[in-house]
Parts: C-alpha cells; structure tokens; sequence
C-alpha cells in the first residue's frame, strides 16, 4: 500500500512541476489572488473538516493553500495545497485559459484536481471510534474518543466550477488518493496506510473577477 502512496505523491510533485511551466509560459495574463471556503469528507478515519484558503491563478492553472478544522473537535488542526487546471469548459474563451471573468451566469469548466494534507494529533470520526471500540475490544486502549493520529493524505481527480454570479462561483471536488497515519497504533483495526475516497464542496470570491 505504501507504494501507492508513493505513487501518488510523485503525480503531485509532478503536476506542480507542470504548473510552474505553465505559469512561467503563460506571462502575458494577469494573476487573480482569490480566497474560499469548503467542507470535505474522506474515508481517512477523521471524518469531515472545514476549510479555508487563498487562491492564486494564472491562464488555467490556480494555486490554492489554507488551514482546515476538524468538523467533530472544532480544532485548527492541520492544512491543505491543492492544484488545479482547468480541461474543458462552456464557453470558447475558456479553452483558451481566460478564466470566468467574462462569462455568463451558470457557466461552467471542469478541472483536473490534486492536493496534499497533513492534520496533526487529531480525533477520530464517531463512526471509526465506534468501528474500533467493537473490532477491538481488546486492546489497551480504553476510550477511543482519546486517540488522536497525526496523517498526510494526497489525492487526485475531478473538479467542476459553476458561475453563480458575478465574483462568485461554486465549486465541487471528487477524487481518490491514499493517506497514511504517522504515529499509528499497532493492530488497530484501520490500517496504517490504505485507499481513500474524497468529495468536496465549497465557494470560491474572485475566481470570476471582471476586468
């Protein structure tokens, strides 16, 4: 399992490399600096997290990074960088890397997504401390509920943005990748590296900025 996590981490480093050709190529357009907020759910075993960031994009490449809460503690526990590029959209302009700025309302792209995140020292969901709590009932540990593990996870898929009007868009992510828990407890049921699935969804101000 690890060497897909492996795997996965080179398309990141990858892909970032990529983009930074791509932003050095793509001089003559303007940088937009753009903020956001999201939530998003993975089978990593932490459950949901809320997330905030800054935006930098160029052409169709955005750059986004920012701290993210875990849902269920209510805790700053870790961040996240992501990297998108934008593969199709509604209207012709789009293909040629101009952004929303000049689109109507309900337009659309699709992008290709990836991101890297590390949390520290954070809860499990309800439901993996209730999965634990009765798959391992003979373990030393008594509460479940006290456990927290620090993990990185990387994954890769889909992004779609939607016009909703304005300087504001709606953006909605799904993808697969893999985590990894960096102090993992030995036997625990979950294992230390495995498959994740992720979605999710948020709002994003400028990334449709007129001139």
């Amino acid at each position: 399992m690890k060497s897909y996590f492996l795997i996965v981490l080179f398309s990141l480093f990858s892909l970032l490399s990529e983009a930074q050709e791509t932003f050095k190529k793509e001089a003559p357009k303007k940088m937009y600096l753009g903020f956001g907020v999201d939530a998003s759910l993975s089978n990593d075993g932490h459950g949901s997290f809320y997330g905030a960031h800054l935006s930098l994009g160029k052409g169709r490449s955005s750059f986004k990074a920012g701290p993210v809460m875990h849902k269920r503690s209510s805790e700053l526990t870790g961040g996240r960088i992501s990297y998108s590029y934008v593969l199709a959209a509604m209207d012709g302009e789009e293909q040629l890397g101009m952004g929303f700025r000049e689109s109507n309302n309900g337009s659309w792209r699709i992008s290709l997504y990836t991101y890297l995140q590390y949390i520290n020292k954070t809860k499990l969901s309800y439901q993996r401390v209730k999965e634990e709590t009765v798959l391992y009932a003979g373990s030393i540990i008594k509460d479940w509920n006290q456990v927290r593990l620090s993990t990185i996870e990387a994954a890769i898929g889909a992004e779609m943005d939607v016009k909703l009007f304005n300087y504001l868009q709606w953006r909605t992510c799904v993808g697969i990748g893999v985590y990894s828990y960096l102090n993992y407890i030995p036997r625990m049921y979950q294992s230390q590296t495995g498959l994740i699935f992720m979605i999710s969804t948020g709002l994003d101000i400028p990334t449709f900025k007129k001139k």
